[in-house]
């Protein structure tokens, strides 16, 4: 039979707890930083307009040239930053979910006031069974 009893250091668990949140953390600074990108993308798309734009007026191939590799950079940075960005979503995503496990484990949560509230019901029998063994003695002796 597979035993059902985990036993877990409490400084292992803090510091599991811990490197979660911090990922999380750095998950959604990761996903802020993308959002900066992205303001910058508008500037970006500013400028390719302005080039298009003195293309038809001048004519001139070069601007043309510049527009086309633009566009071709632009498309392989948000592929690039759309993976980054569902990434840095599904760490924070896993790690909550993990936190969500371990905390049952935390010295502040359900499993210590389990345990506290096991210790406690412990205690009460062998209170009891002290206590039934001294009257026996007393009626005995």
């Amino acid at each position: 039979m597979v035993s059902t009893t985990i036993n877990i250091q409490r400084k292992a668990l803090t510091y599991a707890i811990n490197e979660n949140m911090n990922t999380i953390t750095n998950s959604f600074t990761a996903q802020e930083l993308i959002d900066l990108y992205n303001e910058q993308e508008k500037v970006e798309d500013k400028l390719k307009k302005y080039i298009l734009e003195e293309h038809k007026r001048t004519g001139n191939t070069v601007y043309q040239k510049i527009y086309n590799q633009l566009i071709q950079i632009d498309k392989l940075q948000d592929m690039f930053i759309e993976e980054i960005y569902l990434l840095m979503k599904r760490i924070a995503l896993e790690n909550r979910r993990s936190n969500g496990k371990l905390s049952f484990y935390d010295n502040k949560g359900v499993y210590q006031k389990a345990m506290v509230k096991k210790g406690l019901r412990e205690f009460s029998k062998y209170r009891k069974y002290r206590n039934k063994q001294m009257r026996l003695e007393d009626n005995n002796g």
